[in-house]
């Protein structure tokens, strides 16, 4: 008997923790960097790196979604919070954290590393064009919370 009551609050629970969405589910990157793309349609692509695995364009991989991986993934900065997002930008800068450069988004996956290129292309923007770059990125998971 008690195995069988074992048994069954097992089966419930695995079916319960399995169907039960997180309180939040942060959108994947492709969808943000699609909807930063959506606010920001003048930010630079930078998607013309080749496919280690296909030799081909990885169109979908574009620097919005590399700064978005980098922040969320590599430096598991809180995506809601401004001040974090001035941080990943800092380090873009070379004014904050060292950026790895193996750890970089897209360094194990495009047959070229982009780090030296995308930290180029943040430079070059301007004071008023990175702030509208932390506000788009903030709105864009602002409005995931629960």
């Amino acid at each position: 008997m008690r195995f069988l009551l074992a048994l069954c609050l097992t089966v419930f629970t695995v079916l319960t923790i399995s169907t039960v969405p997180p309180a939040f589910a942060l959108p994947n990157t492709t969808v943000a960097a699609q909807e930063l793309y959506k606010k920001l349609p003048d930010f630079p692509k930078e998607n013309f790196y080749n496919s280690k695995e296909t030799g081909q364009v990885s169109p979908e991989n574009t620097l919005a979604r590399r700064i978005i991986t980098y922040h969320n993934v590599i430096k598991g900065r809180s995506p809601y919070s401004r001040i974090d997002w001035k941080f990943t930008l800092a380090d873009y800068l070379g004014v904050n954290d060292d950026m790895g450069y193996q750890e970089y988004p897209g360094a194990e996956t495009l047959t070229e590393n982009p780090m030296v290129h995308d930290r180029k292309i943040i430079d070059q923007l301007t004071r008023r064009q990175r702030e509208a770059l932390a506000s788009a990125l903030v709105s864009i998971y602002d409005r995931e919370r629960p």
